[in-house]
């Protein structure tokens, strides 16, 4: 009798801290994604925003002002035209209705310059979050940018704090940036930190447009500091590690996932018990119709403006192809036909045009920045000095034989001595790491979009499905 009595107690016992354990003990899930890029309709890979919220919905019960933390690493827009045609106005209000919390301010949310980027802020409903963008004037964060939030997520206080890549002045058009630097993350974090702490919160989140390598490389500062996840971004890597008790995760890109992290936080102790992240696929077989209706309201603007038919392929023309290059490169000479060498960034071209019909909305997707054409002259021996470098810079060029001892296209070879007139985006030409500005003070602005003399190309061209655009380009 004796032995089940104590039993009874034992298992009381038990019991009753059980219930306090999970009394004490909250759920907080964080879903997550970054490098949306206005991908927000869905492809042959993806099922876009709306089957990004119905996943949440059904797979994570998810409920609005519940448990839930949505965020995003950044890079928002500046992808296919329903969202670039539009500035990324579209965008937002997607974002908007799926309830996003805050997003890391990433160096494409600079492309349409900082009036725009204050419309968009002022048209969201989550915030944008850059603790290391400061002014060159005053030291401190511009009024339109918010440093950090603190958020109640079931009666945990939850920090956020925002970190723009320290690369942002060399990753968007360098005139739009020119009033501000981005300092360094670990020196913003124990900046702010200590503030975010005092204010209350509890549990600590990075939200950072920074690439894997980067987010490793700050794990030792996030330890000391407490923090205990670090989010991601623009490198549009998938990472769901757990790096010496710190939590790093980036989702990929285009919505084509989302991390999603389990946490639990005991509240007496005010400590993470346990972090679980998990990356799923953005695979729906029921879309949310809500995301659907405001996707074809912007699809309808698309359609009406960017419909215009200019050409087809029989084939794919691949974005990081030669020929795709050549293509626009050389179509640049061709509208400016006093120009020697054309050069591009690699990464000012965003997509591929795929195989039949190519319309505007098509060109746009592929070249869909607001870079400005600008010409300039430039010394042999500078411009050869460019060409040699060539594959580290992921420079692409028109107008040049690299393969012929670095001759034009004409044959004849680059001389030192000798001026070129040169035809390049405004992104290239301000960037204060090339020599472009030092060597012409005096450039001929255009004002022509880098996108234009590719379509007035391909128009000129009269391609059809007997006259393929593939068979012009090599």
């Amino acid at each position: 009798m004796l032995k089940k009595n104590m039993l009874l107690l034992f298992l009381s016992v038990v019991f009753i801290i059980g219930c306090t354990s999970n009394k004490d003990t909250e759920e907080i899930i964080l879903l997550f994604t970054n490098d949306e890029h206005g991908w927000m309709e869905p492809t042959d890979k993806t099922d876009g925003a709306a089957g990004l919220v119905n996943l949440w919905k059904e797979n994570e019960n998810f409920i609005k002002d519940d448990k839930f933390l949505i965020l995003s690493g950044g890079d928002i827009t500046v992808g296919p035209a329903i969202s670039s045609w539009q500035k990324g106005k579209s965008m937002i209000e997607v974002m908007n209705e799926m309830h996003y919390d805050a997003v890391a301010v990433g160096n494409h949310e600079f492309d349409f310059d900082i009036d725009e980027l204050k419309k968009r802020i002022g048209e969201a409903k989550f915030s944008f979050l850059a603790a290391n963008m400061k002014q060159k004037s005053t030291g401190k964060v511009p009024e339109f940018i918010t440093p950090y939030i603190i958020r109640d997520v079931k009666g945990v206080k939850v920090g956020i704090i925002g970190l723009s890549n320290s690369g942002t002045s060399h990753g968007t058009s360098p005139q739009y940036v020119k009033d501000f630097e981005f300092t360094s993350y670990e020196s913003t974090l124990s900046e702010y930190v200590p503030q975010m702490k005092n204010e209350g919160a509890e549990l600590l989140i990075v939200l950072g447009h920074i690439p894997g390598v980067e987010m490793r490389e700050l794990v030792p500062k996030a330890k000391e500091l407490g923090i205990s996840i670090i989010c991601g971004g623009h490198y549009h890597e998938q990472i769901t590690e757990i790096v010496d008790g710190v939590v790093i995760i980036e989702s990929g890109d285009h919505m084509k996932n989302y991390v999603k992290v389990e946490i639990q936080f005991d509240k007496t102790t005010k400590k993470v018990v346990k972090m679980s992240p998990t990356l799923i696929k953005n695979i729906s077989s029921n879309p949310d119709q809500r995301i659907t209706s405001i996707v074809s309201k912007w699809r309808e603007p698309i359609d009406k403006e960017l419909s215009e038919v200019i050409g087809f392929t029989d084939t794919v023309v691949h974005h990081r192809k030669k020929r795709m290059y050549k293509m626009i490169t050389d179509s640049w000479i061709s509208a400016f036909p006093n120009t020697d060498v054309s050069i591009l960034n690699i990464g000012g071209i965003r997509h591929f045009i795929p195989q039949g019909i190519i319309t505007l909305e098509t060109i746009v997707n592929v070249l869909p920045l607001q870079n400005t054409l600008i010409s300039f002259d430039m010394l042999g021996q500078d411009l050869l000095n460019l060409l040699k470098n060539s594959g580290a810079e992921r420079l692409v060029f028109g107008g040049v034989n690299i393969k012929d001892g670095f001759k034009l296209s004409d044959g004849k070879a680059i001389l030192v001595d000798s001026i070129y007139k040169v035809l390049t985006v405004d992104y290239l030409y301000y960037r204060d790491d090339y020599s472009f500005q030092k060597t012409d003070e005096n450039p001929k602005i255009t004002s022509t979009n880098y996108r234009e003399p590719l379509i007035d190309w391909i128009k000129s061209l009269n391609t059809t499905s007997t006259k393929p655009l593939n068979s012009f380009i090599q």
